[in-house]
């Protein structure tokens, strides 16, 4: 259980956070008043520390996992997170195991798997089978989410990302983050999550791929 949670904390720390800091960034180009300079800042340095307080907290697995699904939403300022197990059964089914924000009744209606089918070809079951970082930059016409086009723009999904959850040479799921706005993940932002995992001992690149990222 515990190599589990070390996965996924360390998953957030050096992929996530990262992507979340560089948004900061570059937002922060953008702006003249310090006082949101400031506010900023204190956004990013919150949720490094409201995860640290999760992991000290934390009693179970799950109320782990729904906890940092609550952090992405809540201080990353995104619309939905969840996280999702793969099964090794003859389905090859995603089983969530962790979300947060406006889901209202989403994840009952997906039915992902991480087979090589319409079923398991969108960002969720492409980033665990082929074990990279996998962006879907505009919902309504990304061909490969067909099967959860209508319950996902139905909800405000714009686009969404998916990052598998790769411990050594074994893939055990993927984070799926979704935003209200299109475009709101970019190659630079999918770059640093993948650099940054190359670096952890939680990616084996040589095993699971390139890392490199897509758009499918």
């Amino acid at each position: 259980m515990w190599a589990t949670l070390t996965l996924v904390i360390g998953l957030l720390f050096s992929g996530l956070l990262a992507v979340f800091l560089s948004n900061q960034r570059r937002n922060l180009v953008r702006l003249t008043n310090l006082s949101k300079e400031l506010t900023l800042s204190r956004r990013a340095l919150s949720s490094r520390a409201a995860c640290s307080q999760a992991i000290i907290e934390a009693e179970q697995e799950n109320a782990l996992l729904n906890r940092i699904c609550q952090i992405l939403v809540e201080i990353g300022g995104y619309k939905f997170a969840w996280i999702g197990f793969k099964e090794d059964d003859s389905h090859k089914r995603v089983r969530p195991v962790g979300e947060a924000g406006f889901e209202k009744g989403y994840l009952a209606t997906l039915a992902i798997t991480w087979e090589d089918t319409e079923w398991g070809r969108g960002p969720t079951g492409t980033a665990i089978r082929e074990g990279r970082v996998v962006m879907a930059k505009d919902l309504q016409s990304e061909k490969t989410f067909e099967p959860w086009r209508h319950e996902a723009i139905k909800r405000g999904y714009a686009s969404s990302i998916s990052i598998p959850l790769v411990l050594g040479e074994t893939i055990l799921g993927a984070i799926n983050i979704y935003s209200a706005n299109q475009n709101a993940f970019n190659d630079e932002e999918v770059n640093l999550i993948t650099e940054h995992g190359k670096r952890s001992l939680l990616w084996n690149p040589g095993d699971k791929g390139t890392g490199r990222a897509s758009t499918s």
